[in-house]
């Protein structure tokens, strides 16, 4: 039961990854987007990690396809629980307008943070520090993608044992 369950979560995750490009976009409420992965997430998260959000009033919304902004945050929301463990966490979410027709979305969090010898591979399709079973390596991998696929960057800042930060940066036009 338990290999077919991991085998289910890899061929999901490919077939997300797989049709990416085919999904439509249009302007999209980053706000929005953050309270359904927060929803989605709210089981996983409340015991653990404290979650506080800074969104620009006003904020611009973004050229994406929301569903697949919200598997983005989901992804990012679980790895923060991951690194959180079961300590009190805080994960800190601010949306902002940087100029130049994009904005900016901060996940930043007092988690185990990663390794600097991992730091260049955790984008890598299949790469994971979870134990066996645990991960698929494909999270943040597919994460990377849908922000590629969105003319957006992704970037993190990670220190051990006090946490991480990832940056997402998107347009705001079709670009």
């Amino acid at each position: 039961r338990y290999g077919a369950d991991r085998i289910t979560d890899i061929v999901s995750g490919l077939k997300t990854f797989a049709r990416k490009d085919s999904a439509e976009k249009k302007h999209t409420d980053i706000g929005q987007c953050l309270e359904e992965a927060l929803s989605l997430t709210n089981n996983r998260l409340k015991y653990y990690v404290q979650v506080e959000k800074e969104i620009e009033p006003g904020l611009p919304k973004v050229w994406a396809n929301a569903q697949q902004l919200v598997q983005v945050f989901v992804n990012l929301l679980l790895n923060t629980a991951d690194a959180v463990g079961e300590r009190d966490g805080l994960l800190k979410i601010k949306a902002r307008s940087i100029g130049g027709g994009r904005i900016q979305i901060e996940f930043i969090d007092n988690g185990q943070g990663i390794p600097r010898e991992n730091q260049g591979k955790i984008f890598d399709t299949y790469f994971t520090t979870k134990p066996l079973g645990q991960g698929t390596g494909l999270g943040l991998s597919i994460t990377h993608g849908i922000i590629q696929d969105h003319q957006g960057t992704i970037e993190v800042e990670s220190e051990p044992d006090k946490g991480s930060a990832f940056t997402i940066t998107l347009p705001t036009e079709k670009l």
